[in-house]
């Protein structure tokens, strides 16, 4: 899969394809499935795989003192902890596959109004984006993006694991609009971070060429987010209502700020 992006292509193309279209026809004339204790068991696993990830990336430079959260250019040597932080990078970009069985979650239980363009983008280019950081700079400031949404599925699969386990659960999740603002946080930090190319110029660190891809994957997800917040609030829904008021969703079906916005429109 390393040795070229079109393997990974392929994959995101045919996931796109997928539950826009296949599954949708597969599922049209059944009933949803009922899924909560694979739910339960998929979420849990979830938060082990990003646990393991974070914990690695942690262990490799972030929490290691070793980097600097102002500037960290990409190792390239065979230290034992640069070949640490190359394999956590790996497993980072396999764990992106791994999320696309969000989708087809929301496909076998016919929440088809839930595979937005904006979700499907997300989680569509999310491969590709993270196979060329992984190809050239597995190591340095561009390590950060990982680190952080790690420590953000950590929490947010946690939430869904429980959500998912039923109502008797429901009582413990009064902290979900702290993951919601923990959300929204990762994903300006993450434009600041990920797909600056200047990052730490001034600092004489200039983000390497390939994070122009990173840049595209970021520019369409927002740029779809902006057409939403303009046109898609049309029912009169405003996106702080929208975070504040949405419903719970029962498990892992994109990002939490995504879901409860979507929820209402």
């Amino acid at each position: 899969m390393m040795s070229s992006p079109f393997p990974t292509l392929i994959v995101c193309v045919f996931y796109a394809y997928f539950v826009k279209v296949i599954g949708p026809r597969l599922m049209e004339n059944r009933k949803p499935f009922r899924l909560q204790n694979t739910l339960v068991i998929y979420n849990a696993i979830q938060v082990v795989l990003s646990l393991w990830i974070f914990y690695e990336i942690a262990m490799s430079g972030w929490l290691t003192g070793h980097y600097s959260f102002r500037c960290q250019p990409v190792e390239y040597n065979n230290n034992p902890r640069t070949i640490r932080m190359v394999h956590a990078c790996w497993w980072y970009y396999f764990s992106k596959f791994t999320e696309f069985i969000d989708t087809i979650f929301f496909i076998l239980r016919k929440k088809q109004s839930q595979v937005t363009m904006l979700h499907v983008i997300h989680h569509g280019c999310m491969p590709l984006s993270v196979w060329f950081g992984v190809k050239f700079t597995p190591g340095g400031h561009s390590t950060f993006f990982g680190f952080l949404n790690t420590f953000v599925h950590i929490i947010m699969y946690t939430y869904y694991m429980l959500s998912a386990m039923g109502p008797q659960y429901h009582k413990y999740l009064w902290w979900k609009k702290y993951l919601t603002t923990l959300q929204m946080v990762r994903h300006e930090k993450n434009d600041k971070v990920k797909v600056n190319g200047n990052l730490s110029s001034a600092n004489g660190y200039v983000g390497p060429k390939w994070q122009t891809v990173d840049r595209t994957e970021t520019n369409l997800t927002n740029g779809h987010a902006g057409n939403f917040k303009l046109n898609g609030l049309s029912n009169g829904v405003t996106l702080g209502s929208a975070l504040k008021n949405g419903k719970d969703i029962a498990n892992g079906h994109g990002d939490i700020m995504q879901r409860k916005v979507q929820q209402q429109i």
